[in-house]
């Protein structure tokens, strides 16, 4: 759904440009979230702390791309590190910002809260649908039919 000139104008406005180092860590796994960064050009590589001292890459946000925006709802630690690319420029919106902008633009609270109730559902579907692959998949191990008779003889004439 669209925004109206008004709105795109005061999300402009409240939006700060940050210019990054390549390799800059822009934000650390564990640090105090509070702040959504829109990558207006270059990259970012994000990276998740798989062990004391190993971190796995899980993608990369491109230009127009963003993260962060759970931290503007609801303070929470950032789930991952997030390393700058070269010549990378961000665009950030902190929480206070933010909660200035739903209250002077309610329309566009309106439509986030609908944007993530389907994102919510969305990711749900997704949760179900694993859930059910992975239990297929312990059935198909397991082999309960089988399983059962060795078990107990008398569930074999079933």
């Amino acid at each position: 759904e669209g925004r109206s000139a008004t709105e795109i104008e005061a999300i402009a406005a409240r939006l700060t440009p940050r210019d990054c180092r390549a390799d800059e860590v822009i934000c650390d796994e564990g640090d105090e979230g509070g702040t959504l960064c829109i990558i207006a050009s270059g990259q970012a590589v994000v990276m998740k702390r798989v062990a004391v001292e190993t971190e796995k890459a899980l993608g990369v946000v491109q230009e127009g791309e963003f993260f962060g925006e759970m931290s503007l709802i609801e303070p929470q630690v950032r789930a991952a590190r997030v390393i700058a690319g070269p010549a990378t420029r961000l665009l950030v919106l902190t929480r206070a910002d933010f909660h200035a902008l739903v209250l002077d633009e309610p329309g566009l609270a309106v439509r986030l809260i609908a944007n993530i109730a389907r994102a919510m559902h969305h990711l749900g579907a997704e949760a179900t649908e694993a859930f059910e692959g992975a239990r297929d998949k312990v059935a198909a191990f397991l082999n309960a039919p089988a399983l059962l008779a060795a078990a107990d003889p008398a569930v074999a004439g079933l």
